[in-house]
């Protein structure tokens, strides 16, 4: 079965980024859970899903690449009516930041699974 890298971003990376967002947000900003599912567009059960390490933990991120998410999750905060370019864009460095570091081959080799990018 071939994957494309962002199909697996779908499926697996943005749970765990959510998660971690929503880690940031909670513990190091002392944001309430209902404000943070109200921000980020999700439900309060899945905020709290992502809290309790239930959703999103496939994927796990280094030190550096947790910062960029931390500055994506800041960016969001500083911006409240932050743009959907801008915020894609910002995304999209996370994404490229995850991709440059193998995160995603790591996972499909972990998985037994083949995607046309992987080497």
């Amino acid at each position: 079965m071939y994957f494309c890298p962002c199909e697996i971003v779908v499926k697996k990376v943005l749970p765990a980024i959510r998660k971690e967002i929503c880690y940031y947000l909670i513990n190091k900003k002392k944001m309430k859970a209902s404000e943070v599912s109200k921000f980020l567009g999700l439900t309060r059960a899945a905020v709290s899903q992502y809290c309790s390490k239930k959703r999103g933990v496939e994927i796990k991120f280094d030190k550096e690449t947790r910062e960029e998410i931390y500055k994506l999750a800041d960016n969001l905060i500083n911006k409240k009516n932050i743009s959907r370019t801008d915020f894609v864009g910002c995304f999209c460095f996370v994404c490229k930041c995850i991709r440059k570091k193998g995160l995603l081959c790591k996972h499909h080799k972990k998985n037994n699974e083949y995607c046309y990018f992987c080497k």
